[in-house]
């Protein structure tokens, strides 16, 4: 299994770091085990989230319904 590399070229539509487009994240657990997992919720700071974390950061969640229909 390839690690995480955010080194890693971005090639949009098929991969970035390290990861390709329709992997499947079960298929991937030892990379994520000690990952940080967080629910984006209204009052949720996902900013601080990101700046406190050395890892990998799941956030669920992230599209929760109807905010992308807001202007």
């Amino acid at each position: 299994m390839q690690a995480v590399d955010l080194e890693a070229d971005l090639f949009p539509g098929k991969a970035a770091a390290g990861w390709q487009m329709g992997d499947n994240l079960a298929e991937h657990y030892g990379r994520l085990s000690n990952a940080e997992e967080v629910v984006y919720q209204p009052g949720f700071h996902l900013n601080d989230a990101i700046d406190r974390n050395t890892g990998i950061l799941v956030v669920r969640n992230s599209f929760p319904l109807g905010l992308l229909n807001r202007r």
